[in-house]
């Protein structure tokens, strides 16, 4: 039977945070942090380690504190979610450790007469890593011939004939892992460049995302919502049979502004502009100038900024 303390029974991935810790998993370093800077321990008054003192035992903290921290940074963390995504680095230092090698390889093969493709896969690497310049990939490819024609100028002849000669099979191997190294590389870089456009993508969705909330809580998006929202209905008019009395109610809690365009049976129409404070009616009829109230078959449209946002029609 395990121990109460045997260190196995929590297991500690590698980042260093216990495991389904969450958000605040990505903050576990604070707390071990804090946990190497503070010296905590069970104390008779302090049973269940709620506070932590220096050892000087002058400085006491809470653990709310800690949480406090943590939730500060994990608020930090999902602030920064739609973060633009770091291009690959796909021609840095590896990139130039492998030319040398390639270089380095391709001098041996020639020189001892191997069969290899270091040089056309390197060739194709180049074009993979500077695919969006020309230029940069004859740069590339001259720099590999260069550091090709080094070897060849700094090399021992006895040298030489030792490695192509006595060390025959442990060259070819080495010429051989080079090339299969170039296109291992060459592999990467075509998944990095897969993962870089699909992280674009989420990165592209996060901001269209992002975006459509700002507008949501925007003064621009209170206003439209608060006409479309408008509920709008006929009631029978009571100086006329059989003609009606448009009735606006505004059920948000600011001023709905738009405009109000009615249509007749023959096509005619008028405009209105409306104002209808929070919580309040306008009724539209002849009184407020429409030619003898509504008769069936009339509809209104409501615009706001060009944009029709509803329809209603007397039936």
């Amino acid at each position: 039977m395990k121990s109460r303390h045997d260190p196995s029974e929590t297991r500690i991935k590698p980042r260093g945070r216990p495991p389904d810790f969450g958000c605040f998993g990505q903050q576990w370093g604070v707390v071990r942090l804090l946990g190497s800077t503070f010296n905590v321990g069970r104390r008779k008054n302090d049973p269940d380690c709620s506070r932590a003192t220096t050892r000087g035992g002058n400085i006491r903290i809470r653990r709310f504190v800690v949480t406090a921290m943590a939730a500060a940074f994990c608020g930090q963390t999902l602030a920064q979610s739609c973060a633009r995504p770091p291009e690959p680095e796909v021609a840095g230092e590896r990139y130039r450790a492998l030319q040398k090698r390639a270089a380095y390889a391709a001098f041996l093969a020639e020189e001892c007469g191997f069969d290899n493709e270091v040089a056309k896969r390197y060739q194709a690497m180049a074009r993979l890593a500077f695919e969006d310049s020309s230029e940069a990939q004859q740069k590339s490819v001259d720099e590999f011939r260069s550091r090709k024609r080094a070897f060849a100028e700094d090399a021992s002849f006895l040298g030489v004939k030792r490695r192509c000669l006595i060390s025959t099979g442990k060259t070819r191997a080495f010429v051989n892992d080079v090339a299969n190294d170039i296109s291992a590389y060459s592999d990467f870089i075509v998944s990095s460049r897969k993962r870089y456009s699909e992280r674009m993508e989420e990165w592209n969705v996060c901001l269209a995302r992002e975006e459509a909330e700002a507008y949501r809580r925007s003064e621009e998006y209170a206003r439209k919502k608060a006409v479309e929202d408008i509920e709008a209905a006929f009631r029978s008019s009571l100086m006329q049979s059989g003609t009606f009395v448009l009735t606006l109610r505004n059920v948000s809690n600011r001023t709905a502004d738009f405009q109000l365009r009615c249509y007749q049976n023959d096509g005619k129409y008028k405009t209105f502009q409306i104002a209808i404070p929070a919580g309040g009616t306008q009724e539209i009829g002849f009184l407020e100038g429409w030619p003898g109230n509504f008769v069936p078959g009339e509809y209104c449209n409501a615009i706001y900024k060009d944009e029709v946002l509803w329809k209603v029609k007397k039936k």
